[in-house]
């Protein structure tokens, strides 16, 4: 009473007197102070007198309601999930603590907003701020079926928000096409209220097969599951193979649980009333199919009910049907409660768009063959009076740029039917379909991570087929949030969303968009609070160049060649860029060990610091994990080179002990050249003589013993000068007899050879010293 008589004291000092009630309710004050604010600031124009008579009652209006209304002395949040999946958790009230679990937790999915936890987080949808809760936003009328306008009462700003979410009318929807009959019926051998089968449905025989058999002769999987995106045919499949089932002897009873709340018509998706949205909703559909509409029953009674008949194997075995599972509330627990109670021979079948949960027998469904999509083709377009049109060219492209996709397929045609196009592009037709992709994609979309959302984007930002590797690499750079890669690739993949294809040339992975989720990504994308960064990821994905399927035959080597060439010219012109690119091609390098010979490459044409050490050391990582063992016969000359390259880098920065290990290393190949093992053998003797004394004794003839093994077992291969050089090795690991025999060898095949004579006198002089001294 007091706070709405504070409120009428303001609008008394502006002559819009309110008559009081001995008994008012609270949210009368809300409805004053409308008026308030609209003969004021709003549409009105006060005197500096009032203004000041008006001061002090609307400080105490506004401060009693401030500490005495209940749900402000409730926690209150901001909610942003980070990448990892956890939430950073803004306080906006003094109260804290209870969305403390969502800090360590990565399994929840909440969008960001602003929250207050009433036994469990609500979001107050139409006030709108960010993680730091800098500025809030309100709604302030302007709606459209686009858009609606919120604005700040801080900073006067406004933005304009989507208002897709609150355009659902708020009479009775009608129910969906496939919503399933209220009452059991025979049809065939079993009671069952399934939908009849849709018509104009293109058989798919290998997953009908496949369902049929997990239906019917597979007992060890007690809940099967189709997966697959929005109108991809998930539903179509079912009901086809169930009327096939319901004429066998098998189940006794097969039980329809309609979640559907789109159906997707010709003519474009329509709202329809969902016929359960959790556990009481299927029991006391449950109950009324098998006792009849009219009883009245409790949900706890239901659910016991229901329990039952799925856990107890008894003479009527039942087959359980919940369709677009993706929409009920809470699908992972439901799922786990149909887990724990089904038991075989009873079978469970659910359709759904995403799948969080495990236990279950999946079945992807994907876009169609080319033949069942050729077929749905021709079967539509005469329908629709435009099968001149279907050229095999024509053919091609619709099926290519639908990705397959059935219901795509058959909206394209409707639309090229409806504007009478004989020459239409199947791209430009598609982008103009925003309500089609957004209720094909929307939900999906909506219950990726952060992460797997990220990476959608950003592939949707670059429509080229791109190798899994160089999507790591750019978004891995350290100048992003960390974030599990390989888990958001497998969650896209398991959405549907992108498809995962492997090279017939090397293990590697590619990524490839069908049109039509590119397409609804590239919207997305628009008002994406990922798009400054995806932006700049974007420009370092062009390095990998333009990318088409036919190049996925040829592997991930080219491409990746083709950026490290566009990073060296970088480099060349700017030194600099080399420590932005080197996270990206360290961790290429990690896949294609090649790149590490091409690190080596950027630091030694670079002028940095340590230039020589930093290109010995990616060299010795390419050796590193180019394991000899593994090593196949293309790859020998490189492993060669490689190991040559690092001993001169190890000469270079005078690196001796690295420069004789690399030689001997390199010769230990089978079929090196004997030539090379000479030229080591050489090299050996050079360092023993210059260096000689720096080096570890017992490691100097370890190092010549393995040189000397190596050449002796091809000595018939040397010639001259490689004995001269042998025999000098010989003398270093004290070997005389051995030097003599190799010399003379050597001046048997070429008495004039310098080197043979050189070191022959060496050793007569040796003797002579020798014998003097004896």
């Amino acid at each position: 009473y007091q706070l709405i008589q504070d409120l009428s004291d303001c609008l008394q000092i502006i002559d819009r007197p309110q008559e009081m009630q001995t008994k008012v309710q609270g949210r009368l004050w809300l409805k004053l102070f409308a008026i308030l604010r609209n003969k004021t600031r709003g549409h009105g124009a006060l005197t500096a007198s009032q203004l000041s008579l008006i001061c002090l009652p609307l400080e105490r209006a506004l401060l009693r309601y401030y500490n005495e209304f209940c749900l402000f002395g409730r926690e209150w949040v901001y909610l942003h999930r980070n990448l990892s999946g956890k939430y950073r958790v803004t306080p906006l009230s003094a109260k804290l603590g209870a969305f403390d679990y969502l800090k360590q937790e990565d399994t929840h999915q909440l969008p960001n907003g602003v929250y207050i936890f009433i036994q469990k987080p609500i979001r107050m949808e139409l006030v709108r701020s960010d993680p730091e809760a800098n500025n809030f936003y309100i709604i302030n009328g302007g709606f459209t079926d686009k858009n609606y306008e919120v604005l700040s009462y801080l900073t006067n700003e406004s933005q304009k928000c989507e208002s897709t979410p609150y355009l659902a009318p708020p009479d009775q929807l009608p129910s969906s096409e496939t919503a399933g009959g209220p009452e059991l019926e025979v049809q065939g051998q079993c009671l069952t209220n399934i939908p009849p089968a849709l018509v104009q449905y293109v058989a798919r025989n290998d997953l009908e097969s496949e369902l049929r058999a997990e239906l019917l002769l597979n007992d060890r999987h007690p809940v099967v599951t189709l997966v697959g995106r929005g109108g991809i045919g998930k539903t179509s499949l079912a009901l086809a193979v169930l009327h096939d089932i319901k004429q066998l002897d098998f189940f006794d009873l097969i039980l329809w649980f309609s979640a559907r709340d789109i159906d997707l018509l010709p003519d474009g998706p329509k709202q329809v009333k969902p016929k359960i949205l959790g556990t009481d909703d299927i029991a006391l559909v449950y109950v009324r199919l098998i006792d009849g509409p009219g009883v009245d029953i409790k949900p706890a009674q239901a659910r016991e009910r229901l329990a039952a008949a799925m856990q107890h194997p008894s003479d009527v075995r039942t087959l359980f049907v919940f369709d677009n599972f993706e929409t009920v509330i809470s699908p992972v627990e439901l799922f786990r409660w149909i887990d724990t109670n089904i038991r075989c021979p009873n079978k469970a079948l659910i359709t759904t768009r995403h799948r969080d949960f495990r236990g279950d027998y999946p079945i992807e469904v994907r876009g169609m063959t080319h033949e069942q999509s050729v077929s749905l083709i021709k079967t539509t377009a005469a329908h629709l009076g435009i099968e001149d049109m279907c050229t095999p060219s024509f053919i091609d492209d619709l099926s290519g740029e639908s990705g397959r996709h059935p219901y795509v397929m058959k909206i394209l045609l409707g639309e090229i039917a409806k504007r009478k196009l004989r020459s239409a592009k199947i791209p430009r037709i598609l982008a103009k379909q925003g309500d089609i992709l957004t209720a094909l994609f929307e939900r999906t979309y909506d219950n990726l991570t952060p992460t797997a959302q990220r990476i959608f984007l950003t592939l949707c930002s670059w429509d080229v087929t791109l190798p899994v590797v160089a999507l790591y690499a750019v978004l891995l750079r350290p100048e992003n949030e960390r974030m599990d890669i390989e888990a958001g690739v497998e969650e896209l993949s398991r959405s549907s969303l992108i498809e995962l294809v492997t090279s017939t040339k090397d293990p590697s992975y590619f990524i490839e968009l069908p049109l039509v989720t590119r397409v609804f990504g590239k919207h997305k994308l628009e008002t994406s609070p990922f798009k400054t960064a995806i932006d700049a990821d974007t420009r370092t994905l062009r390095l990998f160049g333009a990318g088409k399927s036919s190049d996925i035959q040829h592997g991930a080597e080219p491409r990746i060649r083709g950026f490290v060439n566009q990073v060296a010219r970088r480099v060349a012109s700017d030194s600099g860029q080399l420590q932005f690119f080197l996270p990206i091609l360290e961790l290429l390098a990690r896949q294609h060990p090649f790149v590490w010979l091409d690190i080596a490459t950027l630091y030694e044409e670079s002028d940095g610091e340590n230039r020589l050490g930093n290109a010995k050391q990616a060299v010795e990582k390419f050796i590193e994990q180019m394991s000899q063992d593994s090593v196949i016969k293309a790859q020998r000359d490189i492993i060669l080179e490689a190991w040559r390259r690092y001993a001169e880098l190890c000469e270079k920065t005078n690196d001796t002990l690295g420069q004789v290990h690399a030689l001997v290393k390199m010769c230990r190949f089978s079929a090196i050249p004997f030539y090379l093992i000479s030229s080591s053998i050489n090299k050996f003797n050079q360092v023993i003589s210059l260096q000689g004394t720096t080096l570890d004794k017992e490691v100097k003839l370890e190092l010549g013993k393995v040189l000397f093994d190596l050449a002796t077992r091809r000595i018939r291969e040397a010639d001259a000068t490689d004995l001269s050089r042998v025999a000098w090795l010989s003398l270093h690991l004290g070997k005389e007899d051995e030097a003599r025999k190799y010399v003379e060898a050597g001046l048997m095949q070429d008495r004039y050879n310098v080197h043979c004579v050189r070191l022959q006198s060496r050793l007569l002089q040796d003797q002579q010293k020798g014998e003097a001294f004896g």
